[in-house]
């Protein structure tokens, strides 16, 4: 089996606060905002590894904070997460420069929402969604945005309550890309250095099933038997005839 780390992680942020005239169709200009966002806290865990880890500005300060994220970043072979390309990497890489430090190396990205969005329809793409449809757990509730207004006046029940809804998020981030895996055409190769065995878990437990064909070249089609996931393994070149019109 593959030895890649993949970190699942989720962040929260704060809201920005401003000064408007009305509820709708607002086009706020710079100078209105008092207060801008930023992150708050995150969860993080290693796939197959039962710990979870949390850190917020309320308890390691906001360097501390984006230290122990871009210590674990700096750690994974992928990340994984829930609209993570367009939301969660961009804002930890914008903390991350913000601070003065260096980026995270190169490292792959695994979106399970953009695989929700390209492989399935569903009534709602929603993490909270699609984890109870699949059978794989639900979202903590909690009381809305009023919560994250505790969080920041400092209330200690309210952010104990943050740091389980951000724990759980992680949890079922790891489970539907259990789930998910076999769907995720474009999941980055972790696995170990052979041609056939399975990209995404690093199995040797595979099954040929026939041949995938292109004008020039013709590839086996694998299939791994531990996590369903199909690829192709080694491409032959074949032989073309040149036909005389």
């Amino acid at each position: 089996m593959s030895h890649a780390k993949i970190l699942f992680y989720d962040i929260e942020t704060r809201p920005m606060v401003a000064e408007v005239w009305g509820m709708r169709d607002q086009n706020l200009a710079l100078n209105q905002i008092r207060e801008f966002g930023g992150v708050i806290c995150f969860a993080a865990k290693w796939y197959g590894k039962s710990k979870v880890y949390f850190h917020a500005d309320w308890k390691d300060g906001h360097e501390g904070m984006l230290k122990a994220m871009h210590d674990l970043w700096g750690e994974a072979d992928a990340v994984c997460g829930y609209n993570n390309d367009g939301f969660d990497n961009k804002y930890m890489r914008g903390e991350f420069i913000r601070q003065g430090m260096e980026p995270p190396p190169p490292t792959a990205s695994i979106d399970l929402y953009k695989v929700v969005r390209q492989q399935f329809r569903f009534d709602s793409h929603k993490l909270d969604h699609v984890s109870q449809l699949l059978g794989i757990g639900s979202k903590v509730q909690h009381q809305g945005h009023s919560l994250w207004t505790d969080v920041l006046k400092g209330d200690e029940k309210a952010q104990r309550l943050m740091e389980r809804y951000n724990k759980q998020d992680t949890h079922l981030t790891e489970r539907l890309y259990k789930k998910l895996r076999p769907y995720i055409r474009n999941h980055p190769h972790l696995g170990i250095g052979n041609s056939e065995a399975c990209p995404a878990c690093g199995s040797l437990n595979v099954q040929k099933r026939g041949l995938a064909y292109t004008r020039y070249f013709s590839a086996q089609r694998l299939q791994c038997k531990d996590c369903a996931h199909w690829y192709q393994g080694k491409r032959t070149k074949r032989a073309v005839r040149n036909i005389e019109i």
